[in-house]
């Protein structure tokens, strides 16, 4: 047992130091992330490149599927990395990796703006070996009064997003492939007979939102079932659905117009189980 697990480490080790840390979004054809979320039980869920396409602005983005959805995203020289906007052909920037914390730009379709937050460069455990992170996260800006203020979100650590150079996005990050290597192990997504076997409650999309955002959920039999959102404060808010449901996957429309921005929950509830997720909703 011991000349195994000193195998594995030995050769994950190696794996990692093959990793390309000059490259701080790989988008190569076939990358794959799998993140982690829960702890009792654990669920999983990936992020893959499976493409890539020119599209009519001109410019070739790779094709990212996580999940139900597709994304189309381009890393501009090592230094910026944009998603391609359906509305306008135009680009949103995701993430800055060349300027220093505390900048800040506008993000389209809302009042906020996003930043980096800071820069890291530790020792990672997991990976053996020292890593270069940036670290992102949402900013209000408050002209209330003379001296106009940056405020970093208060949702920090629940909504921030780091970056490591090498990997890429490595919040909750469980396993990867890149450029062929594999980093740690790749778990085996529960196909949907699989899911169907357990109460499942999908973190909503798109998050953050305005106004809506769509909530999936899995039922493995027959229940009284309860979908509500509630405030930062646990107030329940509204009632999405309510009654006695058949075996099955939902899908719920929630529609924040009339509500503030901030944190919301949204809980699938049944007679013997509660599951509980986080959503922001940005005007």
């Amino acid at each position: 047992m011991k000349i195994i697990i000193f195998l594995s480490l030995f050769i994950f080790n190696n794996l990692v130091a093959q990793l390309d840390t000059a490259n701080w979004y790989p988008l190569e054809i076939g990358n794959k992330w799998q993140f982690s979320y829960g702890l009792d039980p654990v669920y999983y869920y990936s992020k893959e490149v499976i493409g890539d396409t020119l599209m009519p602005n001109g410019k070739v983005y790779s094709i990212v599927a996580e999940g139900s959805n597709t994304r189309y995203e381009r890393n501009h020289n090592n230094h910026f990395v944009y998603s391609y906007d359906f509305s306008d052909t135009s680009e949103i920037l995701i993430y800055d990796f060349i300027s220093e914390d505390g900048t800040i730009w506008e993000q389209p379709y809302s009042q906020f703006y996003r930043g980096i937050v800071k820069t890291e460069n530790e020792f990672n455990y997991s990976l053996n070996k020292n890593t270069y992170s940036k670290i992102y996260d949402w900013v209000s800006i408050d002209s209330s009064n003379n001296s106009i203020d940056t405020l970093w979100s208060a949702w920090i650590d629940v909504w921030a997003v780091k970056v490591t150079k090498g990997l890429g996005i490595s919040t909750d990050l469980y396993a990867a492939i890149i450029n062929g290597d594999t980093i740690g192990t790749i778990t085996s997504v529960s196909k949907k007979s699989e899911l169907f076997n357990n109460y499942f409650l999908f973190q909503n999309y798109p998050n953050p939102f305005n106004p809506s955002t769509e909530i999936k959920f899995i039922l493995h039999e027959n229940t009284y079932a309860e979908v509500s959102i509630y405030n930062s404060i646990g107030q329940k808010v509204e009632i999405l659905l309510e009654g006695y449901l058949t075996k099955g996957s939902y899908k719920l429309k929630f529609n924040g117009t009339k509500m503030s921005s901030g944190i919301y929950f949204y809980m699938l509830k049944t007679n013997n189980h509660k599951l509980v997720k986080k959503m922001l909703l940005l005007k």
